[in-house]
């Protein structure tokens, strides 16, 4: 192994992937880095989103507003109608669904 010896060659290797290791026992050092990476794909967009819905930007300024934009959002009409719209859907699309993949229901 060039002059080190077996112990000092694997000195590192108990966290990456050594049976019984750290992470070797469950896959860890292999999956780590997937999760790591979509984790800040989605968090960033995410924390963004929040941060933007509690701003106002109106000539280029931006003023911090709180839970305003959500108190006119959830008086308003539209978005209420088209909230349980959605809701519909969300519960009968899979009833619809379970009934047509059921043959007692294709007679």
């Amino acid at each position: 192994m060039g002059g080190q010896s077996f112990d000092t060659h694997l000195a590192g290797a108990w966290f990456f992937g050594m049976p019984g290791g750290l992470f070797g026992s469950f896959g860890t050092d292999q999956a780590l880095p997937p999760v790591v990476s979509l984790a800040l794909v989605f968090a960033y967009p995410l924390i963004r989103l929040v941060t933007l819905s509690l701003q106002r930007t109106s000539g280029g300024k931006t003023l911090f507003i709180g839970l305003a934009n959500y108190r006119s959002l959830f008086r308003d009409d539209v978005f209420i109608q088209a909230v349980r719209n959605n809701l519909t859907l969300l519960l009968c699309v899979p009833i619809m669904v379970v009934m047509a993949v059921t043959p007692r229901w294709c007679a």
